[in-house]
């Protein structure tokens, strides 16, 4: 829980550039109440392979100085990762898992003119994901990584950024001494 006094919020002058966009300023003048919850849960089910899951949600308002409420700007979804983790020998580890975000139609006024966020809010997503990785030594590990394999469309809530397909990460850690 979180409770802020004298936020930072845009204001309208009530003018517009040359090209028609309204003109605003900062000021101190509201007042946001956040409220939320991040829990994660590991089971391990043999040595070799366990279940991860984190989550998060938070909700927030702000407070005008007239006493107004409305929902917080930008605030994201709820959303999280779960999968499971296989390391069936010292060399070899691997890990399927789920990235996801619900939708997120509470929108502040300021959320309703951010081209970013579309005025009907943001759609919920799922994206399926691959690590593994093989440590022949112990100061070296080669990783894979594949995002997104179903090539899924999202955008992450108040990003602008649509989401970048499948994605393959090859990385190689080398440690010297």
């Amino acid at each position: 829980y979180s409770d802020f006094d004298n936020k930072i919020t845009s204001v309208l002058t009530g003018e517009q550039t040359d090209s028609g966009r309204d003109i605003t300023q900062s000021a101190n003048i509201t007042r946001s109440e956040l409220h939320g919850i991040e829990a994660a849960l590991n089971y391990q089910f043999t040595p070799e392979w366990s279940w991860n899951a984190v989550i998060n949600w938070v909700r927030a308002s702000d407070i005008g100085a007239d006493g107004s409420r409305e929902p917080g700007d930008r605030i994201p979804p709820v959303n999280g990762r779960t999968g499971v983790v296989g390391q069936p020998s010292q060399t070899w580890r691997f890990e399927p898992y789920l990235l996801f975000a619900g939708n997120q139609d509470r929108l502040s006024s300021r959320d309703l003119t951010d081209p970013r966020i579309d005025p009907t809010g943001t759609d919920g997503w799922v994206t399926f994901n691959l690590r593994a990785a093989w440590s022949p030594r112990p100061d070296l590990d080669l990783r894979l990584r594949v995002e997104n394999i179903f090539d899924e469309a999202y955008r992450e809530h108040g990003s602008g950024i649509d989401a970048p397909g499948i994605n393959v990460i090859a990385e190689l850690d080398m440690r010297f001494q």
